[in-house]
């Protein structure tokens, strides 16, 4: 068809004609339409060009195809597109056929350029898509009477039967890819104008709706937003209290000392012993719940010993970190108790009857004694190939002289805990210095360290004796809880004394209980005393006291 429209020969290219004589060609009055031929134009005058290869069919899309848009001058071999690719533009008239000059073709070569194919082009069947994929259109009207072959004719609206999406209107709509070049269909030949265009449809609204109404504002009252939920507080850590799966002394260790293997270890101790003169010693030592959680034993040790005129008192913490400091504390403690009870009771009656010359002995026989702790540690060390450093512990030491003359209180700290006194007026301080380190468990002194062995040589004394209420001594598993217990240590010896009513600030918990010291018999009550909890607080706690008795004090 196409090839019969643009008056080329089938399979090549579109041949321009040669000027003719536009008065020729213009139609006569009376003619048939079909009775007039353009003639054949003289192709042996042409270039010859090769036959383009033949392309593959473009695939038939959804959208309408687009052609992309060139120059209006084409060279006789450039190539018309593929009809399949082709979007004929219904909104204008079609371009009538020209001739070489540009003039119109006659009407008769017209209706003979028409083929079935161009007319199925303009009468697709109702409710079907053309190749073109353009919306149906009715079937071809009836015959419209016959009018001036100049006059275009215009494209049949669409019918009810299908629905033809509206088509962009541009302003400055592009010439048609069908047209070589521009003309003016009405000539002095054709006076008659062309018939108006029909009218666009009105465009479809596809991606939005339209907007509605704004409501009217609601006359309730705005719905307060639900308050944010606090995040649950942490479960409290669930400790479990195992025995220790280890022999307290490894029989390594113990095959050396036989006492060690004999000694009776248990996780929680408690003793009291009253003294002559009114005093009592009353102490109790408990496992914490970090190593009851680990299966490990208690690392903290407690002894003390008791003269015809003197009374020994000493508590020792064993440094976590060591693997065999429990051994360390217990017999440093011992150590010092045991060589105090031995040198004391040879001391002079000229030495005890004379305040200056006692004082002086007794501060060189317990350092005498803590040095001698120290030396012990560094012999089990070498004896059993072990490292001196594995025994590290603290160890806090009161020294209670009660002669027939002269009342003494003398100390000595190495490490950190606490030794406190009461007044009988209630007032309390602290005796010494703990050798802790610049954060919360830190330490800067062990025994059986060189510098303990000069520590040793720092001793203090507690005057007037006869105006002390109690001395008490603790590990750092009871020091810490009461951090600053120099400050708190007012509070301390009101639980001791007056007993427990309700827990003290920061305590996570601690059951009522009357009160301690004042007991008959103290050391369960003692022992009961150091179950509280606080949170973090996990350590050994020991404890141990001398204090009067009956108490001469009341909180």
């Amino acid at each position: 068809m196409f090839d019969k429209f643009f008056n080329r020969p089938p399979g090549g290219k579109a041949i321009k004609k040669a000027a003719a004589n536009p008065a020729a060609d213009a139609p006569k009055t009376g003619a048939a339409p079909a009775a007039a031929t353009p003639p054949a134009p003289d192709v042996a005058k042409l270039p010859t060009a090769p036959a383009p290869a033949p392309s593959p069919p473009a695939a038939v899309s959804s959208a309408p195809a687009k052609v992309e848009e060139k120059p209006d001058s084409k060279g006789p071999n450039e190539a018309i597109p593929d009809i399949k690719t082709l979007k004929i533009d219904r909104s204008l008239p079609r371009e009538k056929p020209k001739m070489p000059d540009g003039s119109a073709a006659p009407e008769a070569a017209r209706e003979a350029a028409k083929s079935p194919a161009d007319s199925a082009l303009k009468t697709p069947s109702p409710n079907t898509l053309t190749p073109l994929n353009r919306p149906a259109e009715s079937a071809t009207p009836a015959a419209a009477p016959s009018r001036p072959a100049s006059v275009p004719q215009a494209s049949p609206p669409a019918s009810s039967g299908g629905v033809s999406p509206p088509e962009p209107i541009s302003a400055a709509r592009p010439p048609s890819p069908l047209a070589s070049e521009k003309t003016d269909s009405t000539s002095a030949q054709d006076p008659v104008k062309p018939s108006p265009l029909p009218a666009p449809t009105a465009p479809v609204a596809l991606l939005t709706a339209p907007k509605k109404a704004d409501a009217p504002a609601s006359t309730l009252p705005p719905v307060p937003a639900p308050k944010p939920t606090e995040p649950p507080a942490p479960k409290a850590a669930q400790f479990q209290n195992l025995p220790a799966t280890d022999a307290w002394c490894p029989p390594a260790i113990a095959e050396h000392y036989p006492e060690l293997r004999a000694h009776i270890y248990e996780d929680n101790a408690a003793t009291e012993r009253v003294l002559p003169g009114g005093w009592r010693i009353v102490g109790a030592t408990k496992r914490g719940r970090q190593h009851a959680h680990k299966a490990t034993h208690r690392e903290d040790a407690l002894a003390f010993n008791v003269g015809a005129q003197f009374t020994i008192l000493c508590v020792s913490d064993g440094a976590g970190s060591c693997p065999l400091s429990r051994l360390g504390s217990h017999v440093a403690s011992h150590t010092v108790a045991a060589r105090l009870m031995e040198q004391l009771p040879k001391l002079e009656k000229a030495v005890t009857d004379d305040a200056d010359k006692l004082k002086t002995e007794l501060s060189a026989q317990l350092t005498a004694a803590l040095v001698a702790a120290c030396q012990a540690l560094v012999d089990m060390a070498a004896k059993t190939k072990t490292s001196a450093k594995d025994y590290r512990c603290t160890l806090l030491t009161l020294l209670h002289w009660r002669g027939e003359k002269h009342e003494l209180l003398i100390a000595n700290q190495i490490g950190d805990g606490a030794i406190l006194v009461l007044n009988q007026d209630k007032s309390t301080r602290r005796i010494g210095e703990a050798d802790s380190g610049q954060f919360s468990g830190e330490v800067s002194c062990f025994v059986p360290d060189d510098n303990a062995r000069d520590k040793a040589k720092k001793i203090d004394f507690i005057a007037p004796a006869d105006a002390v209420e109690c001395v008490l001594l603790c590990t750092d598993g009871l020091e810490d809880p009461f951090f600053p217990i120099a400050k708190k240590a007012g509070d301390l010896f009101r639980q001791l004394y007056a007993g427990v009513s309700e827990p003290l600030k920061d305590f996570k918990a601690q059951p009522p209980q009357p009160p301690i010291l004042p007991q008959e018999s103290a050391a369960g009550a003692l022992g009961q005393w150091l179950e509280f909890e606080k949170r973090g607080e996990n350590d050994d706690r020991t404890v141990l006291l001398l204090h009067r008795r009956p108490p001469t004090v009341t909180f």
